[in-house]
């Protein structure tokens, strides 16, 4: 059974649904996951070549949306 979690999804503009999607996996070695709220959170998961962050640390990366 795939493990899953709701996500915020953009449909295009004006257009955002919530919708249940697959917990997040690292696929790249250059990969990390992180859980958090608009892209604030914690390294939950990372690949085997990211040097400069370890699991636990706090993130963040700002982001804009416009319409």
């Amino acid at each position: 059974m795939t493990r899953t979690m709701k996500a915020v999804v953009f449909k295009g503009p004006r257009k955002i649904a919530i919708e249940d999607r697959p917990i997040p996996e690292i696929v790249d070695p250059t990969d990390a996951v992180i859980k958090g709220h608009e892209f604030t959170g914690e390294i939950t998961e990372i690949g085997s070549h990211v040097k400069n962050f370890k699991r636990g640390d706090k993130v963040v990366c700002p982001f804009t949306v416009s319409w």
